[in-house]
């Protein structure tokens, strides 16, 4: 489904902001014609993938109440 040069591009995403999500980059690629052309429709696993073919994991983040 994606090309060398869209994988890169994912992560290229998750090199520059580690807090991004899946669903955000889905979003991105979907948006971006330009550099993932080819693409109509992407899972979020499929995303996931991708990264951990480049050797990343992504993990959930969540808020931690701060107690003084």
């Amino acid at each position: 489904m994606f090309r060398c040069d869209d994988k890169i591009a994912i992560a290229d995403m998750v090199i520059a902001n580690n807090a991004i999500k899946l669903w955000e980059i889905r979003d991105r690629v979907l948006a971006d014609n330009v550099t993932s052309g080819n693409v109509n429709a992407v899972s979020t696993i499929t995303i996931a993938r991708v990264n951990e073919r480049h050797q990343m994991q992504m993990k959930q983040l969540y808020a931690v109440p701060f107690k003084k």
